[in-house]
């Protein structure tokens, strides 16, 4: 099993051409996490297929399920808005010019204030051309 850093089909691409083959398993932990499209992608360069880009429309509607199912299970509006903060810490990378926004989201002190930061941030920013396809530290530096 492979682990660590992968962040991008692209560096799960280097590490199949480092081993020669692909391996049994690989762990896509943060990489998942910062783009929910990873394993499509992953899935797409295993297959030989072009890889999708990462999709706006689809995080979005990936938020709201997430949103919704943390809303019902947590305990609670704080708790969901914590969660919702922990991944848009992740998520927030993918979206160009988008500090102010940034900014909104972590100081919103309830999920409606989130969510409407959050709304907010998909209406106003794009995608990087390339999101998904860098890793954070290569968007961040």
């Amino acid at each position: 099993c492979i682990n660590g850093d992968l962040f991008t089909a692209e560096d799960v691409k280097d590490v199949f051409d480092a081993l020669g083959s692909i391996p049994h398993a690989v762990m896509l932990g943060r990489g998942a996490v910062s783009n929910p499209q990873l394993f499509a992608q992953v899935r797409a360069l295993i297959a030989g297929e072009v890889i999708p880009p990462t999709d706006k429309e689809r995080i979005y509607r990936f938020y709201l399920a997430l949103c919704e199912d943390a809303r019902t299970r947590l305990s609670g509006e704080r708790h969901t808005l914590f969660r919702m903060k922990e991944l848009f810490a992740y998520w927030i990378v993918l979206f160009a010019d988008a500090e102010s926004h940034r900014r909104r989201l972590r100081k919103a002190g309830t999920l409606a204030e989130f969510q409407a930061a959050a709304e907010s941030l998909f209406a106003e920013c794009a995608l990087y051309p390339d999101a998904g396809f860098i890793g954070n530290a290569k968007m961040n530096g």
